[in-house]
C-alpha cells in the first residue's frame, strides 16, 4: 500500500524506515508508542503497561492500577516526523472486570498528518489475557480531502511458565479502506512473540513483526534492571540492522523513560515519555498468583 504523501516526503520517509520495527514508507501504522517500548525496538508484545493500548491490546488485562501516559519523539530534526501521543488506563470495578483505556496520537505537520484515537478493553482470567481495540485513523493532506477509517485491533497475553510470557497481535484485523475511490487499504500488521523475565531485574524480549505486504522483521530487546527505579533498554531489528538504546527511572509512581535511535543516512532521534501509576492495586485474577509482567 502507499500512503497519499507527497513524493519528497515519502522518500524521505522510506529512507527512515531503517529505524524502527516498521518501516515506516509503508505509512499509515501506528508508530511505537511509549519511550520504554522504542529502547526495545518496539518488542513490546508482553509489556503491560498504558502503552499496550497500541502495542499489544491484549496486555492492557495486566495492568493492576490506574495509569496516564503522555510520549513525544523528535526525529531526525525534522518536523515532519514527530509523534505526540497519550494514553490512559484502569482496572474496572478493581479489574475483576477487565481493564478499559484510550489514547490519541499524531504524527506529522500542516502539510501531511496522521491522526489516530482508540478505545479498547481486556479482560485477564488465570494466566490468559484477551483484549479488542477499535480506532478512528485520519489521514490528511495539505490540498486534498481528509481520509478516514476505522480500524479493529485484537490481541493476547499469556504465562506460559512462571518465567515465560507469549504475546499476540494483530492491528487491522478488518483491513479497514482508507480510500473508498481507490480501494486503497490501511496495513494489516501481526507481531508475536516470547518474553524471558529470569528475576525481576532481567527482561529479554524476542518477536516477529509482520506487515502482510512487506517482508517480516525479527526484533529483540533487553531491559536490565540494577535497582527497582532504575532501568537501562537496548533493542534490535534484524530487518532494518537498527539499534535503539533506552533508560528509564521511576519513584513516587512518576516514570521517565527515553530511547535514542539512530539512522546512518539522517542522524539521531530522541524520544521521550512520562507516565504516572496510581490508585489502588487490582487483586490478581483467579488461578495465577504472578504479578504482571511488566511495572
Amino acid at each position: 500500500m502507499r500512503p497519499l504523501l507527497p513524493s519528497s516526503l515519502f522518500l524521505l520517509l522510506l529512507a527512515a524506515g531503517a529505524e524502527g520495527a516498521y518501516p515506516a514508507a509503508a505509512g499509515n501504522e501506528p508508530a511505537p508508542a511509549g519511550a520504554r517500548a522504542v529502547g526495545l525496538a518496539n518488542a513490546a508484545a508482553t509489556v503491560a503497561d498504558s502503552w499496550a493500548l497500541t502495542n499489544n491490546i491484549g496486555a492492557l488485562g495486566w495492568l493492576t492500577q490506574s495509569s496516564i501516559g503522555v510520549y513525544g519523539d523528535s526525529r531526525f530534526g525534522v518536523s515532519a516526523f514527530r509523534t505526540g501521543a497519550l494514553a490512559a488506563a484502569a482496572p474496572i470495578r478493581a479489574g475483576r472486570s477487565g481493564v478499559g483505556g484510550l489514547d490519541v496520537a499524531r504524527f506529522g505537520d500542516e502539510i501531511y498528518s496522521e491522526t489516530r484515537a482508540g478505545v479498547g478493553y481486556a479482560y485477564r482470567q488465570g494466566p490468559f489475557s484477551l483484549g479488542v481495540k477499535a480506532d478512528m485513523w485520519q489521514v490528511a493532506t495539505e490540498g486534498l480531502q481528509s481520509r478516514r477509517a476505522v480500524v479493529v485491533s485484537a490481541g493476547g497475553l499469556v504465562q506460559l511458565r512462571p518465567k515465560l510470557w507469549l504475546g499476540a497481535y494483530g492491528y487491522n484485523l478488518n483491513q479497514a479502506i482508507i480510500n473508498s475511490n481507490t480501494k486503497e487499504r490501511l496495513p494489516t500488521l501481526l507481531k508475536g512473540g516470547l518474553s524471558y523475565r529470569p528475576g525481576d531485574k532481567l527482561a529479554v524480549n524476542l518477536e516477529v513483526h509482520k506487515n502482510v505486504d512487506l517482508p517480516a522483521a525479527v526484533v529483540g530487546g533487553l531491559e536490565y534492571q540494577p535497582h527497582p527505579a532504575v532501568a537501562a533498554r537496548v533493542g534490535f531489528n534484524a530487518l532494518t540492522e537498527a539499534f535503539n538504546f533506552g533508560l528509564g527511572a521511576q519513584a513516587r509512581g512518576f516514570r521517565i523513560d527515553y530511547a535514542l535511535g539512530s539512522q546512518s543516512r539522517l542522524g539521531l532521534s530522541h524520544h521521550a515519555g512520562l507516565t504516572y501509576t496510581f490508585g489502588p492495586t487490582a487483586a490478581p485474577a483467579a488461578g495465577s498468583s504472578t504479578p504482571a509482567p511488566a511495572k
